[in-house]
């Protein structure tokens, strides 16, 4: 049998903590080294076109700050949106004017959650993946957070330039 001489190679792997973030370390390895699959699965992990995972607290913390410091009102409640049903950005960015103005006045919050139920995909207008039928549970104060934004100088400038000016939030402008 041949003997095969090994050959000293570096690689760089990524690990992360609760507190540091990613780290990057180079570590001294061989060509003769075993492989296997670097996919390896996460409890805290979404796979959804890609490895996601929720923000810890304290990560939480520095988002909701900075969001509140700098960030336009549009994407605040873009935001919100987000962490408050979960919707994906596909959904958020497709509801209407019509749709928060109907539970505002045709539909009453859930009592012990005090949330708005809205039908999303399907046929209802409104993107999801898949145009798989959800219902979003939206907290009565951001309804009503969004409706007080749609009826402001700002939204109104901006929904003259849109392209889909019926849209709550918009990605096109003219």
């Amino acid at each position: 049998m041949k003997k095969r001489t090994r050959k000293i190679i570096y690689k760089k792997i990524r690990t992360s903590g609760e507190r540091a973030g990613v780290i990057e370390h180079t570590i001294k390895s061989s060509d003769l080294a075993i492989k296997f699959s670097q996919a390896q699965d996460s409890y805290d992990e979404i796979l959804d076109g890609g490895r996601l995972h929720p923000l810890n607290h304290e990560e939480q913390l520095i988002f909701r700050d900075y969001l509140f410091k700098y960030g336009r009102r549009n994407f605040q409640l873009i935001c919100a949106l987000g962490i408050h049903t979960g919707a994906r950005l596909q959904t958020i960015c497709t509801l209407r004017v019509k749709d928060i103005k109907n539970l505002l006045v045709n539909s009453i919050p859930r009592k012990y959650d005090d949330t708005y139920a809205l039908t999303v995909g399907g046929n209802s207008g409104i993107d999801t993946k898949n145009n798989k039928k959800l219902k979003l549970y939206i907290p009565k104060w951001l309804v009503e957070e969004i409706y007080d934004y749609t009826n402001t100088v700002d939204w109104k400038n901006r929904a003259k330039l849109s392209l889909k000016s019926k849209h709550v939030f918009f990605s096109e402008l003219v």
